[in-house]
């Protein structure tokens, strides 16, 4: 089961990804449905992002940070991979106003062309990163200088 703080990302990657005119096949973002649905649908995404970073846990990223931003962003993007040559993926607005109507061999290069954006930026703000500049790891050494193991 995901965390609280995975949720929160989670929810805002959901969200992005139902604010695009595609569609997945997977059901439109509801901010009140449950926290296992969220997970069921792109859990595995983030999980991808945390690998991609070596990390365990969020806890050390600040609401509302470029950190944050960033993470749900490449979520976004690991989900954009997984749809992207899905039989599933449609427009979701009539383009037929303009008299124009849209060709679906052109989704997949869409779509290529987002997952281009977003790595573009993901790799600009990895290069601006120095070791350890986003997590903090805990540490089980004393602090009263007692560094004696028991018997």
């Amino acid at each position: 089961m995901a965390s609280e703080r995975e949720i929160t990302v989670m929810r805002g990657a959901y969200s992005k990804l139902d604010n695009m005119p595609l569609s997945f096949g997977i059901p439109r973002y509801d901010p009140n449905m449950a926290d296992a649905d969220v997970e069921k649908y792109v859990g595995g995404d983030l999980k991808d992002t945390m690998r991609e970073l070596g990390i365990q846990n969020l806890d050390g990223v600040v609401e509302m940070s470029t950190e944050e931003l960033r993470i749900e962003n490449r979520t976004v993007y690991y989900a954009l991979r997984r749809f992207r040559h899905s039989a599933s993926v449609f427009f979701k607005f009539s383009t037929a106003v303009d008299g124009k109507t849209v060709d679906k061999q052109q989704i997949p290069k869409m779509i290529a062309e987002l997952l281009k954006e977003y790595e573009h930026e993901w790799t600009n703000w990895r290069k601006t990163l120095t070791s350890g500049q986003i997590w903090q790891m805990q540490s089980d050494v004393a602090t009263n200088g007692d560094y004696s193991t028991s018997s």
